[in-house]
């Protein structure tokens, strides 16, 4: 599934953003591993590390021992996106 240039990990990365912003991932709705690695043919491990990077950036909440899920938009983590893709 891998794009020209961009990694697997980069394009699950960027997808998952997309479909936060755009709330085709709702706010709450739980994000699967085995689903998700499943889909993007890739192991568990480089998926964790995506949620990690998406909880850091604040569009994904990491609960322990009952996984991901979408976390709710902030004014501040919109204005970051479109500083950041400007």
């Amino acid at each position: 599934m891998a794009q020209s240039g961009k990694t697997t990990k980069a394009e699950v990365l960027d997808h998952l953003r997309h479909a936060i912003l755009t709330q085709a991932l709702a706010p709450g709705a739980d994000l699967d591993e085995a689903t998700l690695s499943e889909q993007w043919q890739m192991s568990r491990t480089p998926l964790r590390d995506v949620l990690r990077q998406l909880a850091g950036e604040g569009y994904v909440e990491i609960r322990e021992n009952r996984g991901a899920r979408v976390a709710e938009m902030s004014h501040t983590t919109l204005r970051d996106f479109f500083w950041q893709h400007q």
